[in-house]
């Protein structure tokens, strides 16, 4: 009989483990999407006007994949 007391306090105590990490996974989440939803309103707020998606960046022709300069063009 005491074995199964053991095992079910056992199985609490993982249990309140568990759920604390949980909790703060939840609270880290929440943080993080606030941030993301700051940066991307500040994104918005600072691309070029009449532009729905932010600055319109593109390669020219004769850049390569492995070229990282951008120009912003139309």
């Amino acid at each position: 009989m005491t074995m199964v007391l053991d095992k079910m306090v056992k199985l609490q105590q993982e249990n309140a483990r568990i759920c604390e990490k949980l909790d703060f996974v939840e609270d880290h989440n929440k943080h993080l999407l606030c941030e993301l939803k700051k940066k991307s309103s500040n994104m918005q707020k600072h691309s070029l006007p009449g532009s729905k998606n932010g600055p319109n960046l593109r390669r020219t022709e004769n850049q390569n994949v492995t070229d990282n300069s951008w120009t912003t063009g139309s």
